[in-house]
């Protein structure tokens, strides 16, 4: 069996990555991404099935690779508004600073490749947020209702800041990103009880 080599896997999915952004899932060839990475695209067939599977392995690497930055720091010991706050704080920078592949993995979530995939592909490396969510409701310290209108109440809100920010080509002062934390921390937790504690 052939030896894979991980500086062409990355150098593939990297090569990858510029073409689906630049020439869309269905444009970009396996030929047009052999070439830029410097490989033939009979080497590509030794990593990946077909281009579909290419897309979601690329998909999959990027969430890994965001919940790592995301989640650093993150100690669910801290009381929960704290680790909640750490985490809006991580994503939004992360928006900030990884805005290409943020942009690719909603461009796979909105595209046809992702139908057949569970909502939840690629959600098991943020099994930290789902365990926050569990807790805070516990305790009563975030309303109990479903994860996935927590999600969107934290995540939707911070990535479209990030987007403006981009756009426009200005960012939020500390103060503003910090005001805005505020705002989606009071969507979802429970009013008047006391946040900060510990067992």
């Amino acid at each position: 069996m052939r030896i894979k080599d991980e500086k062409k896997y990355d150098s593939i999915l990297n090569a990858s990555m510029e073409h689906f952004m630049s020439d869309g899932f269905a444009n970009a060839s396996i030929a047009k991404i052999a070439k830029t990475a410097g490989v033939s695209p009979a080497t590509i067939y030794i990593y990946f099935e077909n281009k579909e599977d290419l897309i979601s392995k690329l998909y999959l690497k990027i969430r890994k690779e965001m919940s790592v930055y995301v989640l650093a720091e993150v100690n669910l010991d801290d009381c929960i508004e704290a680790a909640y706050k750490k985490i809006w704080l991580n994503y939004y920078h992360y928006c900030l600073a990884y805005h290409r592949e943020f942009d690719y993995i909603m461009q796979f979530t909105n595209s046809p490749f992702s139908k057949d995939y569970h909502t939840d592909y690629g959600m098991c490396y943020f099994s930290k947020i789902y365990e926050l969510f569990k807790i805070g409701k516990e305790r009563k310290v975030i309303k109990d209702i479903s994860d996935e209108i927590l999600f969107a109440f934290t995540f939707y809100p911070a990535s479209q800041l990030a987007k403006r920010n981009l756009c426009c080509g200005t960012k939020l002062c500390e103060y503003g990103v910090n005001k805005a934390c505020d705002v989606a921390w009071d969507a979802v937790k429970i009013n008047q009880v006391k946040i900060c504690y510990n067992q």
